[in-house]
């Protein structure tokens, strides 16, 4: 439809959404409640990037081609960097307890350029936004940073394209 892709925006872009798997050592096809998180995560990729810019105007960029496209932190990053986006945003269905939505935010950032930005700030207030946003609909969990102990998932899991990003980042 009216998806933007990553491959010729023809605006610029707001939002990079990346839908997570697969990654290097997971390629998302554990089945969870008769489904796989790289299935989920694409298919809810490509919806919420279809309402933001049918509804919202708002240009959406995916960080893949493909929902099989192998695609590394840096290179997510660099989607997001090369597009001057206003946000990262990574979406990461997993089977981690429990149930509804949890939104971290980027805390940690490996470049000089990030910390002059504010990154850290500005995902966490983009975390925030996020979170009052989809509390009217779906079950809240948590905002924390990416390194919240409470957190009910391997260390692996942790945002990593944040760190390479140039611009505000939450999952």
């Amino acid at each position: 439809k009216n998806l933007v892709t990553f491959s010729q925006p023809s605006q610029p872009v707001h939002v990079i959404i990346d839908p997570n798997y697969p990654i290097k050592d997971n390629d998302g096809r554990q089945v969870i409640n008769d489904t796989f998180p790289l299935k989920t995560n694409w298919e809810v990729a490509r919806r919420v990037s279809e309402i933001l810019n049918d509804r919202y105007k708002v240009s959406v960029l995916l960080s893949r081609n493909d929902m099989d496209d192998l695609v590394s932190p840096a290179d997510r990053a660099a989607v997001a960097n090369r597009n001057k986006a206003l946000l990262l945003v990574r979406l990461d269905v997993n089977a981690s307890v429990g149930s509804g939505y949890a939104v971290f935010y980027a805390d940690r950032f490996k470049t000089d350029k990030a910390a002059s930005l504010g990154l850290v700030g500005l995902s966490q207030k983009a975390a925030h936004l996020l979170d009052r946003n989809l509390r009217a609909s779906l079950k809240d969990m948590m905002v924390a940073n990416d390194v919240a102990p409470e957190r009910d998932i391997p260390s692996a899991a942790i945002d990593r394209s944040s760190w390479f990003s140039e611009v505000p980042s939450v999952t």
